[in-house]
């Protein structure tokens, strides 16, 4: 199965036992497009009915898809703890240069609005990265970062002491008493 990032809308007044910050509860026509998501980021989107702003709030990671055992015929996204983040800045649907979901645009550059009705549907990475980039703005050391360690600094957690190169690398030959040098070749007793 193929890991995919979503946007899944959340009504403020919904009728589905949500809380985005643990649950996303959903009906089974959306199960295949949640699933694709376990493991991977969704962004959660406030649709304008309901006392929503229609715009984008935050983000959360999918932990698991389970069958809701309260509501038969329900499912649930089950949020990876602690992964559920607010933006800083909320983000409008609409941007200065246009819809944020490059999916959602028809050729002639207006509103698929059947598609920007759907509850669940997944958001490419570049799109993904744009909104994210807008929601936290002014915040660039929210988020976590794994590429920001240079190649000289160890990271402590998955570091095993360091043994300097070269030290115990000379091994006896047991035919003639010949020493190996790794670093320049084999060599007789007397001159090492």
């Amino acid at each position: 199965m193929t890991v995919a990032k979503a946007v899944f809308v959340h009504r403020p007044d919904s009728i589905y036992d949500d809380f985005p910050e643990e649950r996303y509860q959903f009906p089974k026509m959306y199960l295949s497009r949640v699933k694709a998501c376990e493991g991977d980021w969704i962004i959660y989107y406030e649709p304008r009915g309901g006392g929503g702003r229609l715009g984008y709030n935050a983000i959360a990671k999918i932990q698991e898809v389970i069958s809701d055992p309260a509501a038969p015929g329900l499912f649930l996204a089950v949020i990876e703890a602690r992964s559920y983040l607010p933006f800083t800045h909320f983000v409008p649907f609409r941007g200065a240069d246009g819809y944020l979901e490059s999916s959602l645009i028809r050729t002639d550059g207006s509103l698929n609005t059947g598609i920007s009705r759907t509850a669940v549907r997944p958001i490419s990475d570049g799109d993904f990265s744009r909104i994210l980039q807008a929601g936290f703005r002014d915040d660039v050391d929210v988020l976590p970062r794994i590429d920001t360690v240079s190649d000289n600094e160890p990271i402590s957690e998955l570091c095993e002491e360091q043994i300097p190169f070269g030290e115990d690398l000379n091994r006896v030959n047991v035919n003639g008493g010949v020493k190996i040098d790794h670093f320049g070749g084999a060599k007789p007793d007397h001159l090492m």
